[in-house]
């Protein structure tokens, strides 16, 4: 995505909701017990491009 201030608010949430019901935060979390955290650079690394 090369314009990433353009990006409409509701398409993110889909796509980080596609993202999150694929099991990849799953795979980042760290934690214990039901407080897990994710880093804020395993966000900035997604991808928004197109495939």
């Amino acid at each position: 995505m090369n314009r990433t201030d353009i990006v409409l608010p509701d398409y993110l949430f889909y796509a980080l909701m596609h993202v999150h019901q694929q099991g990849y935060w799953e795979r980042l979390a760290t934690g214990t017990l039901n407080l897990v955290n994710i880093r804020v650079s395993d966000v900035q690394r997604i991808e928004l491009s197109p495939r």
